[in-house]
């Protein structure tokens, strides 16, 4: 009878709760959907802890739960294998609820943190994201040092006794580690952020999410891919969006050698100029670069902070350079070639076209 009483009280402590977190907290400036959630779970988890133990009492398992809690796991290992470590249930259900807390709590945080950083105007997005990335790592590895020790885990005892078995995993692991060891690197020195648009091997990219062992980006078509950090710090890479926002593009262009080569290049610098998406602080540079097999070869040159849609402010100078040439007509050629015939045969049929 007593149990029912306390899962009813449980359950009406939990609605409870739950109620005063969506209501009354609601009001709060810091307040969110995201972060109301957090904190109702962990209310719950207290509420449903607090029932289990008010059970225990009225059931009177007092002794027989203390045996239950402090049986030792580690039944058959010698005891000089064990390198002075106990591991008993107790200990196990102790690390699992204080990691458990302290995830919680880490998420709680990391979102007042992130609510706190947004407000400083002197970080960018890539800083506050690294920013909150270091903190959330530093915070799960003091979680697991405080659980290890709540459990009665000695860590000096499991380091030493596990050295040789290190060695080995660290020697089948080493291309996770120099991932691991390469995303500290990218989170400190800041090569790149999320947001940048980055050039890797032909691939160009943005950088969507920045972990401790993989990066995800994003191609100009959609795809998410998944690039070990080694990869990011070992390879060349070009990154588009540090230092500057403006980055210089070209778009090349024939025209036939009968055309007019000061009209065609005021042409492409009026085109350019007209482009609303062209910097118009930078200077527009029309280069003559070459004499081709069927056409003079001129390169536009112009900067843009559009760097991820490159390709659509390029077309859309292709565009208006091909509009802008028929109305002044310089004809774009086309790859041809005369035959020259020194003998044509007496009687022989009419050449035709």
């Amino acid at each position: 009878m007593w149990c029912v009483i306390i899962l009813v009280i449980a359950v009406f402590m939990q609605r409870l709760s739950k109620s005063f977190i969506f209501k009354t907290l609601k009001r709060k400036t810091w307040f969110n959907d995201e972060r109301g959630k957090q904190v109702f779970r962990i209310a719950r988890v207290f509420i449903y802890l607090f029932a289990a133990g008010a059970i225990l009492l009225v059931l009177d398992l007092h002794t027989t739960w203390e045996e239950v809690m402090d049986k030792e796991l580690l039944v058959g290992v010698p005891k000089e294998d064990k390198a002075g470590i106990s591991i008993t249930v107790r200990g196990v259900l102790t690390f699992i609820f204080v990691i458990f807390i302290a995830r919680m709590f880490i998420k709680l945080f990391s979102g007042l943190l992130t609510n706190q950083l947004e407000n400083n105007q002197k970080l960018d997005d890539g800083q506050r994201f690294t920013i909150v990335k270091l903190v959330r790592y530093a915070a799960y590895v003091l979680a697991f040092v405080f659980a290890a020790n709540s459990a009665g885990v000695n860590l000096t005892a499991l380091l030493v006794g596990s050295a040789a078995l290190l060695v080995g995993v660290g020697l089948a692991l080493q291309h996770i580690f120099d991932d691991i060891i390469s995303g500290f690197v990218i989170l400190f020195e800041g090569t790149f952020q999320v947001g940048d648009v980055i050039e890797t091997e032909g691939m160009i990219a943005r950088v969507v999410h920045i972990d401790i062992r993989t990066s995800k980006v994003i191609t100009r078509d959609g795809n998410i891919i998944i690039v070990p950090n080694r990869f990011l710090t070992s390879e060349k890479l070009n990154n588009w969006s540090h230092g500057n926002r403006l980055s210089r593009f070209h778009v090349s262009v024939g025209v036939s050698y009968s055309s007019n080569v000061e009209l065609v290049k005021k042409i492409l610098y009026q085109c350019a100029l007209a482009h609303p998406d062209v910097s118009k602080n930078k200077p527009i540079l029309i280069r003559f670069d070459d004499f081709g097999d069927s056409a003079l070869i001129f390169r536009l040159f112009f900067w843009a902070d559009r760097s991820w849609e490159v390709e659509v402010l390029k077309s859309d100078l292709r565009f208006a350079i091909t509009k802008a040439f028929r109305e002044n007509g310089v004809q774009i050629p086309f790859p041809q070639r005369d035959l020259h015939v020194i003998n044509w045969p007496e009687g022989g049929p009419a050449p035709s076209v």
